[in-house]
C-alpha cells in the first residue's frame, strides 16, 4: 500500500489495513473522525471549477442555448434521414 502524498506533517494516523477498528477505542475513532471533518472545508468541490466556467459562459452569452441545440438536432436528423 502506498502512502498518500501530503505536503507537511500529518496529524492523521494511517490505520493498518487489517482490523483497524478493533484496535481503537470508540473515543479514538471519534477523534480520528473529527480530524478528517476539520479538513473538509479545505477540500475543493470537484465540480466547482466547471460550475464557474459555465457561469462565465452564460454571462458572456457563449453557452449553449435551447435554440442552438434544437437547430443542431434538426440538422443531424436531416443528415441521418438523407443517408437512408
Amino acid at each position: 500500500m502506498t502512502q498518500p502524498c501530503v505536503s507537511g506533517p500529518s496529524e492523521v494516523k494511517i490505520l493498518p489495513p487489517e482490523g483497524p477498528l478493533s484496535e481503537l477505542t470508540p473515543s479514538e475513532v471519534r477523534e480520528e473522525v473529527r480530524k478528517y471533518v476539520r479538513y473538509l472545508p479545505e477540500v475543493a468541490e470537484p465540480n466547482l471549477a466547471r460550475i464557474h466556467e459555465i457561469k462565465e459562459e452564460i454571462q458572456k452569452g457563449t453557452y449553449l442555448t435551447r435554440e442552438l441545440v434544437e437547430e443542431t438536432a434538426s440538422r443531424l436528423a436531416l443528415r441521418f434521414l438523407r443517408r437512408e
